[in-house]
Order: C-alpha cells, then structure tokens, then sequence
C-alpha cells in the first residue's frame, strides 16, 4: 500500500508533466507521419508529371504515326472510313489527357485504339502495302510506340497507386483532404 500511495502522490504532483511529455510523443509522432506522406506525396507528384507528359508524347507520336500508314494506304488505295480517321484524330489537339476527366480520357483512348488496330490490320493484309519499303519502318515505329505507351501505362499506373496511397495515410488523410488533393485515376 504504501508504494502505491507514493505512486499516486507523484503522479497528483506531476500529471501536467506526464500529459505534456505524453502529448508532445503523440505530436511527435504524427509530425513524422506527416513529413513521411508529405515527402511521398511530392516524389510521386513529380514522378506522375514526368510519366504524364512522357504519355502524352507518346500518343501524339502514335497519332502522327498512324497518319502516316493513312497516307501510305491511301497510295495503295486502301479503303478508310470517316469514321476511322475521325477515331484517329481523337486524339488531336489535346496537349494533357490526364487533365481530361477519365471518361473523355478513356472514350479517346479506345477510339483511336479501335481504328489504329482497324487501319492496321486492314493494312497487313494488303499485298502491295506490305511490299512497300516505306511499310516496314513506319510499322517497326508504330509497334516501337505501341510498346513504349504500354510501359508507360504500367509505369504512370503504379505511380497513381503510390500516390493515392500517401495521400490516404491514416493521421495524415484530412490533411491532404483540406488541401483538396484528390486521388488520381489510372489509365488506359
């Protein structure tokens, strides 16, 4: 009893003490927190810039591109529809897709997919068009971009992972919520 009548005489003397050193752990701790999701944030921000503008180039590398096999079919009177080049030319004039909301984003994504993977195959299997010299180098460029947007995608994507993950981080959530920092969407 009389170790437990100590103890609680000097915990009644020293509890302001104890609340302090008990608060400035606890604020010391999400401070750390804090600073850690901050750090993330900003070093997937600037990881998600660099994969934005690098897709970017790359569809309009893919745009100008397929407006070359156009070109080269029309000389070997190829057929393509309006259609099929307006699909195409979804893809023009947009300088930031990821600045587009995911559904514009991804409706222009899959239009062009669908017509360059249309106007491609009924390409190969034209004679004359595959005998042509020019075919081989604007078809190793294509399928060159083709890959290089799809390691991008994978690239861009796992960043938007890392980045809503950090902007999500218990203690730290109202934070960027305050801020009006939202998740991003991954891409196609």
């Amino acid at each position: 009893m009389l170790i437990n009548s100590q103890f609680t005489d000097w915990l009644s003397a020293n509890w302001i003490t104890i609340l302090i050193i008990v608060g400035s752990v606890v604020v010391g701790v999400w401070l750390i927190a804090l600073i850690f999701a901050v750090s993330f944030y900003n070093v997937f921000k600037k990881a998600l810039k660099r994969e934005s503008d690098a897709l970017n180039m790359l569809l309009k590398e893919r745009h100008q591109t397929l407006h070359r096999y156009i070109e080269l079919a029309k000389k070997h009177n190829i057929e393509i529809s309006q259609d099929e080049i307006n699909g195409v030319n979804r893809l023009e004039r947009v300088n930031d897709f990821q600045a587009l909301d995911k559904e514009s984003r991804d409706e222009r994504i899959f239009s062009f997919i669908k017509a360059s993977h249309s106007i491609t195959s009924r390409c190969h299997r034209n004679e004359d068009f595959i005998k042509d010299e020019e075919y081989e180098l604007i078809k190793n460029m294509y399928l060159d971009l083709e890959d290089a947007y799809r390691q991008k995608c994978a690239k861009y994507n796992s960043d938007v992972l890392g980045y809503n993950y950090w902007i999500r981080v218990p203690g730290t959530r109202l934070i960027f919520k305050i801020a009006k920092i939202r998740k991003k969407d991954l891409i196609v």
